[in-house]
């Protein structure tokens, strides 16, 4: 009979080792996936509010006879500030 190199203790302790660094790795992902989403979360909402108080901000300062236009009424607008940005 040929003689195994291998111990199956020894085999069984590598194949322990080996599944929880690959445990630990699949946690060490889920955390960092589910922080870098709400990190972009984040700033994409930071920029979206920052682009509508700037465009609030330009309505508001248009001379009073442009609000007068049908195309630039309140409804309009309301509805640009919602969807567009």
């Amino acid at each position: 009979m040929i003689n195994n190199p291998y111990d199956l203790a020894l085999m069984r302790k590598d194949v322990n080792f080996w599944c929880l660094l690959m445990f630990l790795g699949s946690i060490v992902t889920l955390i960092l996936i589910f922080i870098s989403k709400k990190s972009f979360s984040v700033v994409a909402e930071n920029i979206t509010k920052n682009v509508r108080a700037d465009l609030y901000l330009q309505i508001l300062k248009k001379h009073v006879g442009w609000h007068d236009d049908q195309e630039n009424a309140s409804g309009v607008l309301s509805a640009t500030l919602a969807s567009d940005v």
